[in-house]
């Protein structure tokens, strides 16, 4: 039962780190964005 939990913990902790990932790849997105529509003005 412990390895299950285990895994289940260790699964719950990458999905967590690929959601806060893809979150900072929008951020960025959204940033690099701006940053083109300011120097294009």
């Amino acid at each position: 039962m412990d390895k299950n939990k285990n895994i289940f913990f260790i699964q719950g902790i990458q999905r967590e780190n690929d959601e806060s990932h893809i979150a900072v790849k929008i951020k960025y997105f959204y940033l690099n964005q701006s940053v083109a529509n300011y120097l294009w003005q």
